[in-house]
């Protein structure tokens, strides 16, 4: 699904089955999600995308990077890894005694 990020990011709405990572990337409506294996969901899903208004693209489209930046860009890594960091480091363990500095 490297792709999907990469649409997104570029404020690029997209049409996608709604398996596991593109559902969560798109349930907001950052894009549109049809069910696996349904010609007539994806039917739908091109439809929809195809007689959106432009404005109604372009939301989208804002709606994705937003989703990037705020969840799935390099800072938004940085800063998870430094949050889950900190908690180990904050955390106690009764266990260790060289565990908490």
């Amino acid at each position: 699904p490297l792709k999907l990020y990469e649409y997104l990011a570029m404020e690029t709405p997209v049409v996608s089955a709604a398996y596991e990572d593109a559902f969560r990337l798109l349930r907001d409506g950052a894009g549109y999600l049809f069910e696996p294996e349904s010609v007539q969901d994806l039917t739908r899903a091109l439809r929809e995308a195809y007689t959106d208004q432009e404005e109604e693209l372009r939301s989208r489209g804002r709606k994705g990077r937003a989703l990037i930046e705020s969840d799935h860009s390099w800072k938004a890594r940085i800063r998870y890894l430094n949050d889950e960091v900190r908690s180990i480091l904050n955390s106690s363990d009764p266990t260790d005694n060289n565990f908490r500095r």
